[in-house]
């Protein structure tokens, strides 16, 4: 061939399978032995944390663990709220096709159903379906021509948009932080849940690095010596350089996070006093990088005695394009049940946020959800009698993203930011929560490469042409089409006929085609 082929390399992340799974995870729940036993369960909640997930052949192997916990009235004279905690590990795989090892995976989770069964007044035991849903990915690495050099040749060119997979990298990240309990609340008796995640994240993207700062939100629930069961936030601030080789100002970076460990101290203050709470959480910060490149590329050629055949290979391809966030503050006055009795005072309210719908409408992710909450009071009648009241409060967030599209593929989850309540009459409470919904989108792309091009001789009738032929155009024709058919130029068409719009030529009309050099 007397052309040389100029090539380039593409680098893209494809999906490779998506799979789906439910397994029952059990466990049994004891009570402590210092804690009393249960006269009558308020709630049972459970949180699903994924730990690992590996790739297999045609499978993906998730570990995790399931954390539950009950809320209880005790028994005795006087009855208070207690809660007991249990963890179970668990391991479940999920089908997904054509993967194989060394690939990576995202796996989303979600509670079905949570059932308990009473055992004894010191055991239960507690049931929960939980669905895993997982998308396969591979990098691919393919060479494609872009370019064809070579004397007397005509090309005809376009561009192409790649949103081109350039790196990922994680790093670990441990931040710390205090509760200092005031002094009229008495001294940490009991730490009974710890809870976080992160929020308020902040990207810096430099030559050749990344500063995240972000927050990490931990909310912690504990029991106090003066029997007080009592919820805080505690908001650490961090930031995060991480140096990512090739990386540009104008790269995309999706970044996302994933609490590894949470661990606590509780800590005397200078008086012997145990009211200093230290929080050590650690995280995993992965980085996915992407650039959008726009190539410009030759897609058919010929001269004066060849044409060329283009050899395409249809390629698929998923790509970060962009996320937002929403905040929404409800407030919700929540009225109890005639049947039970009236409010006396609130002892403890709990509140879950959970998407029920999301859907994708132009430049808007628009997500449904619910707000399940969960109170307990001590009766006005029955003073020492607790009283559990459940009630979901739905919401709606719209999370702005310029050039959003219904075809896009959208990651959306929602956290608890602030919660607050207040009794407002003996049947009535006021709820206050704000929940924040951050949606990510990805794009499912469809381009073609250029594998490979090879060279086809011309008809003799097209070698042998007059110099100068008359052409009727057809349905379809542009004068690149016609000037290839007879292998002229497009410049020698439209300067011979005087087309002042070559875009404009109708079927029927009559054009004259100079041989190759005629017009010379």
């Amino acid at each position: 061939m007397s052309v040389e082929l100029v090539r380039d390399m593409l680098n893209y992340e494809r999906i490779i399978a998506e799979g789906s799974s439910q397994t029952m995870v059990s466990g049994d729940i004891v009570i402590d032995e210092m804690n009393p036993e249960i006269d009558k369960i308020l709630n049972v909640d459970g949180e699903v944390t994924l730990m690992e997930a590996t790739v297999l052949e045609d499978k993906v192997l998730v570990d995790g663990r399931m954390s539950f916990k009950i809320l209880y009235a005790s028994k005795g004279e006087n009855s208070v709220v207690k809660i007991q905690k249990a963890d179970t590990n668990f391991k479940q795989y999920v089908q997904a096709p054509m993967a194989v090892p060394n690939m990576t995976c995202k796996v989303m989770s979600s509670i079905e159903t949570l059932e308990y069964e009473m055992l004894s007044d010191k055991k239960l035991k507690v049931n929960a379906v939980v669905t895993l849903k997982t998308v396969v990915y591979q990098k691919c690495e393919v060479e494609t021509i872009v370019d064809i050099k070579g004397q007397d040749l005509q090309t005809q060119k376009d561009t192409m948009k790649v949103c081109e997979f350039v790196s990922e990298d994680t790093s670990k990240v441990i931040v710390k932080g205090n509760l200092e309990l005031p002094q009229d609340k008495g001294e940490f008796a009991n730490i009974l849940k710890l809870s976080a995640h992160v929020h308020k994240k902040d990207l810096l993207i430099q030559d050749g690095k990344l500063v995240v700062n972000a927050c990490v939100l931990s909310r912690v629930l504990f029991e106090t010596t003066k029997d007080q069961l009592i919820c805080q936030d505690v908001d650490i601030a961090f930031t995060n350089e991480i140096m990512i080789e090739n990386l540009k100002p104008n790269m995309k970076c999706d970044v996302s996070f994933r609490i590894t460990d949470i661990d606590y101290k509780v800590l005397e203050n200078e008086a012997g006093e145990r009211q200093n709470l230290e929080i050590q959480i650690s995280l995993d910060v992965n980085v996915k990088t992407y650039n959008d490149r726009v190539i410009e590329r030759t897609i058919d050629a010929f001269t004066s005695s060849s044409r060329f055949e283009f050899v395409r290979e249809n390629i698929g391809s998923i790509g970060y394009y962009n996320e937002g966030v929403d905040s929404q503050t409800i407030k919700e006055r929540i009225t109890i049940d005639d049947d039970l009795d009236g409010i006396r005072d609130i002892i403890y309210v709990d509140a879950k946020p959970i998407l029920t719908e999301t859907k994708i409408v132009e430049d808007k992710v628009i997500c449904d959800g619910v707000v399940s909450i969960c109170a307990v009071y001590r009766a006005e009648k029955e003073e020492d009698e607790l009283v559990s009241y459940s009630e979901e409060i739905p919401f709606k967030s719209t999370v702005s993203i310029d050039g959003a599209k219904i075809d896009m593929i959208e990651d959306a989850i929602v956290n608890l930011e602030y919660l607050s309540f207040d009794k407002a009459s003996q049947r009535e409470m006021d709820v206050k929560v704000i929940v924040e919904v951050s949606a990510k989108l990805y794009n499912k792309m469809m381009f073609d490469i250029i594998k490979n091009v090879e060279e086809v001789d011309i008809e003799d009738s097209i070698k042998n042409m007059p110099s100068l032929v008359l052409y009727v155009v057809q349905p379809n024709d542009t004068i690149w089409k016609i000037a290839k058919k007879y292998c002229t130029s497009m410049e020698d068409i439209i300067k011979i006929n005087d087309l002042d719009n070559p875009d404009l030529i109708m079927p029927g009309m009559k054009l004259l085609i100079p041989k190759k050099g005629f017009m010379k």
